[in-house]
């Protein structure tokens, strides 16, 4: 949380004035959560579609350079089949995305193309195996072992890149991807976890700046 209180506080400041412009967008995406095991070997899992939707900034900070904070709801997962048994995974985060961004004219309007961390906080989710639904719920350290729920760290980061075109009227195309660089895996009665789990997509958004 602190990245949104830091932003906050440059609003309020009053840095972010006359070159400040805003806009809403969203992405389908695919997504993927990377595990690997207690021997560092990677288990196979697919990928799954999702979504995020939000708003967005973009501030001035050079000719050609701005700093784009965005704040989304965007969901994440996996699919992972163990025994011929598949267990879908969808789970739900507030993100915030903070891209560097450069905006070049090219014809009448600008090339893009961005890159920065991203923060996110876990508010829910399900995991699905055949016909029984489990809650994604969120802790550092958890010690409930009756299965009824499956548990990951709230916190999640990670980096962000972006690529596209915004046309004369403000509509933006961009590719993006994104690549977690923090395991989501809780300790257990205070036991650091042996495996890993990150998360990873790339997708096609839609926005519109004001």
């Amino acid at each position: 949380m602190i990245p949104m209180i830091a932003l906050l506080t440059m609003l309020s400041a009053g840095t972010l004035k006359a070159q400040t412009g805003f806009g809403v967008k969203g992405s389908f995406n695919m997504v993927n959560m990377l595990f690997k095991d207690a021997n560092d070997k990677k288990l196979e899992t697919d990928m799954i579609p999702g979504f995020d939707a939000g708003v967005f900034a973009e501030v001035k900070i050079a000719d050609e350079f701005y700093l784009r904070p965005e704040l989304l709801y965007t969901q994440k997962g996996n699919n992972y089949e163990l025994l011929l048994i598949e267990t879908k995974t969808t789970v739900s985060y507030i993100e915030l995305p903070v891209n560097f961004l450069y905006k070049g004219a090219l014809s009448n309007g600008f090339v893009m193309v961005g890159f920065g961390p991203y923060f996110a906080y876990g508010i829910g989710g399900t995991a699905k195996t055949g016909s029984v639904s489990v809650d994604v719920k969120f802790a550092n350290d958890y010690t409930d072992a009756s299965g009824l729920a499956v548990y990951y760290r709230p916190f999640d980061m990670g980096g962000k890149v972006m690529a596209g075109y915004e046309m004369p009227f403000g509509l933006q195309v961009a590719l993006n991807a994104s690549l977690g660089m923090s395991n989501n895996v809780p300790k257990f009665n205070g036991k650091e976890p042996e495996t890993t789990v990150k998360h990873m997509g790339f997708g096609l958004s839609l926005g519109y700046k004001f």
